[in-house]
């Protein structure tokens, strides 16, 4: 694509005043923007490029056949790869440094070129940070499914917006949106996918309370869109790249096909009276320098059916052992379904085990703590102590090491022995998993504690 290609709409920095002059000058060098092209363009909207299209051209016999590089398919009417062909065709020059044998660029024929000037449009995009993008694309090899796609989660969906100021991202713009706070790309589809999960709840129900939205989820409207995408094969493809200096250097490429199993794990939950929503905002470490990590890991082995257990306990307990509140009901009773649906026969725990589990950490940390909960001084030193009781707890490497702490705990504080326990539970599990539900059930009880410690000191301010 030639330079001169490219069409402006705007005025030259000549032709301002010299107040207009200053204040663009002040502008430049506030927001390390420059003018645009070699006459210095102030813009009035974005430049636009329209290249010559042949659609529909004679085939001419005289002329070499050659093979599309996108379509495979052999045509006399092709052209040399450039941009905008498609999104990761950066340029002719760079078509050419692909190619070992530095000869003749790849071709394209003229119909994928002509549907390359839409494949943009079809594309939702964000920035992430200050040099990266995310993409994702819906796809499916059935085209009366792709356009249903493009109707419900594509460019005619309530998720995208259009305009001419949306230069960053056309997706996750809405105030309510998960999208606008990812910043990876299986956080990207997690609430891309819950954005869409929420919106078709908005549009069918106006009434906002449980019943009404249970009574939604069990309704045929439900199943429609599920017909939609489970006709043929439905797949998001996820981009994760860094902008270079002319091009992108893709960081990362996803495909992900099970798009029904999450809208039915998110309903399940929602029938259950659980927030995916919250349980996503809950999970942002914002301690660690790349806060993103943990909510990355936790949403891409959701995304893969599998376990979180071992990635939740050690991120809960270092967020609520260092204070800070969240919305632990929530986040126990996901993780407690999550883990009992993706359990495979003879593995994992089962309900009951996890019940144990859970409850004898509430029951250790309960015991701890004062039935007054007013006095700051009582509660601050109970929370000090239960929480030293965790750390040695949560250091056991076998299973007799955490049966023995768990024996002198109870026997410190008076705790009448579990009749599981006695019973040898800890021979029908995995210790780990055991002890990670039961450090859980704790730190439920240690975050409504200090969240009263919270409450206290903000009325002693006042």
């Amino acid at each position: 694509m030639k330079g001169s290609s490219w069409k402006a709409n705007g005025i030259t920095f000549k032709e301002l005043t010299e107040n207009e002059k200053k204040q663009v000058q002040a502008f430049l060098k506030k927001t390390g923007k420059s003018l645009w092209g070699k006459k210095e363009f102030v813009l009035y909207d974005l430049p636009t490029c329209h290249p010559q299209l042949d659609i529909l051209p004679e085939s001419n016999p005289r002329r070499k056949k050659q093979v599309c590089c996108v379509c495979g398919n052999e045509s006399s009417n092709c052209s040399e790869v450039s941009q905008p062909s498609y999104l990761l065709f950066a340029s002719n020059t760079a078509t050419k440094s692909f190619n070992s044998e530095g000869k003749m660029p790849d071709v394209i024929c003229w119909e994928c070129e002509f549907l390359s000037k839409f494949a943009l449009h079809t594309a939702g995009y964000k920035k992430a940070g200050t040099n990266d993008i995310l993409i994702i694309q819906a796809y499916s090899p059935s085209l009366p499914t792709l356009i249903d796609l493009q109707t419900e989660v594509g460019a005619d969906s309530p998720l995208r917006r259009h305009g001419d100021e949306i230069y960053y991202c056309n997706i996750g713009l809405e105030s309510d949106s998960l999208v606008r706070h990812a910043a990876k790309p299986f956080e990207l589809l997690w609430a891309f996918l819950y954005d869409k999960f929420f919106i078709l709840t908005k549009e069918q129900v106006k009434d906002e309370t449980s019943d009404a939205v249970k009574s939604w989820l069990g309704d045929e409207d439900f199943d429609e869109f599920f017909r939609k995408i489970a006709f043929a094969p439905v797949m998001f493809f996820l981009l994760y790249a860094e902008i270079g200096s002319k091009t992108f250097i893709t960081k990362d490429l996803t495909i992900y096909q099970d798009i029904c199993y999450f809208f039915r794990l998110l309903k399940y939950m929602k029938e259950n009276d659980i927030d995916p929503g919250v349980f996503f905002s809950s999970i942002w470490d914002s301690e660690d320098k790349n806060p993103a990590l943990v909510r990355e890991e936790i949403c891409r082995k959701i995304l893969m059916k599998q376990s979180i257990l071992h990635v939740l306990e050690p991120f809960c307990f270092r967020k609520i052992m260092n204070g800070q509140p969240m919305a632990f009901s929530n986040v126990l009773n996901f993780l407690e379904n999550y883990e009992l649906l993706i359990e495979k026969e003879g593995a994992g725990m089962n309900k009951e085990q996890v019940e144990t589990a859970v409850n004898l950490g509430k029951q250790i940390a309960l015991s701890v703590l004062p039935e007054d909960r007013k006095d700051k001084n009582k509660l601050d030193a109970a929370v000090k102590k239960i929480k030293g009781d965790l750390f040695v707890l949560r250091k056991s490497r076998t299973s007799t090491d955490f049966l023995n702490q768990i024996n002198n705990i109870m026997f410190r504080y008076g705790i009448p022995v579990s009749g599981k326990l006695l019973d040898g539970i800890l021979e029908e599990v995995k210790f780990e998993d055991f002890r990670a539900y039961c450090v859980m059930g704790a730190l439920q009880v240690i975050n409504a504690a200090n969240s009263s410690l919270n409450n206290n000191s903000k009325e002693d301010q006042q």
